[in-house]
């Protein structure tokens, strides 16, 4: 949303307050429409793989090592 708010404060010269109110009222509030659902560890972890393999931010990639860490110490 940061983003969204430094274009509009840019390219639509807003002040941030008129943009913040602006976003509030365009911004997409629902949730995403295909929804991933994995039934076991397997799946997940499955699904974390495919992910990171496009992924090419460090960050982002060590937080999904993080949430398989995670995963696998799950009973």
């Amino acid at each position: 949303m940061a983003k969204a708010i430094k274009s509009a404060v840019y390219d639509k010269s807003m002040k941030i307050e008129g943009a913040i109110e602006y976003l509030n009222k365009t911004y997409r509030r629902f949730p995403p429409r295909c929804l991933r659902m994995c039934n076991n560890k397997k799946d997940a972890l499955a699904l974390l793989d495919e992910v990171q393999e496009v992924l090419d931010d460090a960050h982002l990639i060590a937080r999904i090592e993080a949430v398989k860490g995670w995963i696998e110490n799950m009973e």
